[in-house]
């Protein structure tokens, strides 16, 4: 029996919720604008500017031209200190009101990036402003399809409305995720509050990082749901309250979120703000080691070792324990030579 092992709970995981630091590509060399898009009406955009400082009057009162061409002057370092995240933050808004030079750039900052998500987003602006007659998104486009990562249903323009919910509200940089968290984008809201959780791009702070997290949790948003149950659970930016945290984890595990199902899983191995019971325990260990979460894996390796809600099982335990320590995870490394040699 290796009652030494402890149950471990899973810190939330947020996929490129944790990538907020990622680096812009630095976008086809487009010419700061000097005249309103083709596409625009002519009372919409003023004329365009020439320098930063007419530039940022113009672009603070919601002028297109002029927030595209900020978006240039940051990206470039011309006139400014060079910023990718003000040159997102810029281009996001001047591309936000439809203006097609910025949606290219947009989509050209995101293009060649590690991920889906990145992709998705990339494609996302092409089709913007490719719908608007530009050539350069068309091309894009085109030299995207071949790879297959334009698939309908996906990333192509008919996909729904979640998904563009999700590739609008992702952001880069603390200045641009505040702006994108603010327009009531959950993906963005989370990003936030990962951010003042760890003290990226902006100062460390618990209460603000559980401002945002909640603002998404309470649109349904699973990842941050799970964030706020640990925020509870710790006692990190709110009273500590169990029974809050089971409440929190509950709505994100019902979701299919892995880290919340674990969570769950040891509140009701710890009894902590639930009864205890090793069967749901159990239950929702299973849940999340099916979808490959490590922390899971052990956690249900451990349950099957001590016969806890389920049948003393040593080889079910063993198994387990391979799968979390395949992944690298040390406890379940550990707990496999502890096993083999007993």
């Amino acid at each position: 029996m290796l009652s030494a092992k402890t149950f471990m709970v899973a810190v939330p995981l947020a996929a490129c919720i944790l990538l907020m630091a990622c680096q812009q590509q630095k976008a086809a060399a487009r010419q700061p604008a000097s005249a309103p898009s083709q596409n625009a009406t002519q009372g919409d955009y003023a004329d365009s500017c020439s320098t930063a400082p007419d530039c940022r009057k113009l672009a603070e009162q919601g002028n297109a031209s002029a927030q595209y061409n900020l978006g240039k002057m940051y990206q470039f370092g011309d006139g400014v200190d060079q910023d990718d995240e003000q040159a997102m933050l810029w281009t996001r808004k001047a591309a936000e009101q439809g203006y097609d030079d910025a949606q290219f750039n947009l989509g050209m900052m995101y293009y060649g990036q590690d991920t889906d998500e990145d992709n998705d987003q990339a494609i996302f602006w092409f089709q913007k402003a490719a719908a608007q007659g530009d050539s350069d998104a068309q091309d894009m486009l085109k030299k995207m399809q071949p790879s297959g990562k334009t698939e309908p249903g996906k990333s192509s323009a008919n996909y729904g409305a979640e998904l563009e919910k999700e590739v609008r509200g992702a952001c880069i940089g603390a200045a641009d995720c505040r702006n994108v968290a603010n327009q009531g984008y959950a993906t963005a809201q989370d990003k936030l509050g990962w951010m003042y959780i760890s003290g990226q791009g902006v100062a460390q702070d618990d209460k603000q990082a559980v401002y945002w997290f909640r603002k998404a949790a309470e649109q349904g948003y699973a990842a941050s749901q799970n964030n706020l149950g640990v925020a509870y659970r710790k006692g990190r930016g709110v009273a500590q309250d169990y029974k809050q945290a089971v409440s929190w984890f509950r709505k994100s595990a019902d979701q299919g979120n892995a880290d919340a199902q674990n969570n769950l899983g040891v509140m009701y191995q710890n009894g902590l703000g639930i009864t205890q019971d090793f069967a749901q325990a159990g239950f929702w260990y299973r849940k999340a080691a099916a979808q490959g979460l490590a922390l899971a894996q052990y956690n249900l390796g451990v349950i099957y070792e001590n016969g806890q809600g389920v049948a003393r099982d040593h080889a079910q335990a063993l198994l387990w324990f391979h799968k979390a320590a395949a992944q690298g995870l040390a406890a379940a490394q550990d707990a496999v030579e502890q096993t083999e040699n007993h």
